[in-house]
């Protein structure tokens, strides 16, 4: 009983942990970013990787680790296997990004200076039809953006 009780506290607050650092993401992404703003976010998608686990395996255990409700509850759930198909698309969704912090967080130019990355909204690209799905709240469409590295680099 107390296991099945700390688990579903451990969901419950990895839920906060990654909407919270969705919106701070949200809120520090812009068109041009430096390295250390790139730095920050990357710190926050840290976060943000940690809390999905923490989510993933507190939820796998509680539906197949013999803690509180029997697997048969959930496994004939569509509604359950609904959220498992979202959670796994905005896995997806969420590795480019990531990446993109990853290898974007450190680096100078070989004369010294921090360049600029320039990040393009992918409804510039794709039009109005992607407009409707950048607030639908995944991971992937807060983050909807097509990262190239600044045109800024390649003409020096």
């Amino acid at each position: 009983m107390t296991l099945e009780i700390l688990l579903r506290y451990v969901h419950f607050i990895s839920i906060f942990a990654i909407v919270g650092s969705l919106v701070s993401e949200h809120l520090l992404l812009k068109k041009s970013m430096t390295r250390a703003e790139i730095a920050r976010v990357a710190r926050i998608d840290a976060v943000y990787g940690i809390a999905a686990l923490t989510l993933v395996t507190a939820g796998l255990t509680l539906w197949l680790g013999s803690v509180g409700k029997p697997s048969w509850f959930y496994s004939k759930n569509w509604i359950f296997h609904t959220k498992i198909t979202l959670v796994a698309i905005v896995g997806l969704l969420s590795i480019y990004p990531t990446v993109f912090f990853l290898r974007n967080r450190k680096g100078r130019r070989r004369d010294g200076n921090h360049p600029c990355v320039c990040l393009h909204n992918v409804a510039d690209r794709v039009g109005p039809a992607f407009h409707h799905s950048t607030a639908g709240g995944t991971h992937g469409a807060w983050r909807g953006v097509l990262w190239k590295v600044g045109r800024r680099e390649r003409s020096k």
